[in-house]
């Protein structure tokens, strides 16, 4: 049964965390014996017992700073289960694996870092696009296009999408319009 699998689950990873803790055995341990637990279960069952990691949040942090090779396997074994997980069916699941790695990583660390700070090589050029699209405007426009159509909450009126290209009935007018296009990426201008 689940919960006898839980409960002898949850016995064995405090004995590899005393015994890693001790010295005796390997930080990694505890870990390994969670991935390998992780391994073996269908994603509902997986979920299920992903409580004994958040029970012991504590003890998985100090195994993490204590030992690189910990990190890496608490890595491993939430990308495998947020692979293995439907974005669109288990996003609490998600958030609770996510919620962890935050926890127990700091934000420094290389794994959740842009190292080597490449992002998109191909910038899209808004004064290029206005000229093509006949639209005429600057970057900076687009923007205030934008914010011009926000009322005082912030909500975007029934004038102002129409203004953008947006019908309430659902998608674009007309297609993708490179106007809500230049807009869309125009507030960029405000945030450089």
């Amino acid at each position: 049964s689940g919960a006898a699998v839980a409960q002898f689950a949850g016995r064995l990873v405090d004995l590899a965390a005393d015994l890693a803790a001790s010295g005796v055995a390997d930080a990694r341990l505890p870990l390994l014996l969670l991935e390998d637990l992780f391994d073996a279960r269908v994603t509902s069952e997986c979920e299920g017992l992903f409580h004994l990691v958040e029970e012991r949040r504590a003890t998985v942090f100090e195994l993490v700073r204590a030992s690189a090779n910990a990190k890496l396997v608490l890595l491993r074994t939430c990308n495998e289960l947020l692979r293995r997980l439907s974005k669109t069916k288990n996003t609490n699941f998600c958030g609770r694996i996510l919620m962890l790695l935050a926890y127990t990583l700091p934000l420094s660390e290389r794994s959740g870092v842009n190292v080597r700070g490449a992002h998109n090589v191909k910038p899209l050029d808004l004064e290029t696009d206005a000229e093509t699209d006949g639209g005429g405007g600057a970057p900076g426009e687009a923007g205030a296009a934008v914010a011009g159509t926000l009322g005082e909450e912030g909500a975007m009126g029934a004038a102002g999408m129409s203004a953008l290209g947006i019908s309430l009935g659902g998608g674009l007018s007309g297609g993708l319009s490179g106007g809500l296009h230049r807009a869309f990426w125009g507030l960029q201008a405000a945030f450089q």
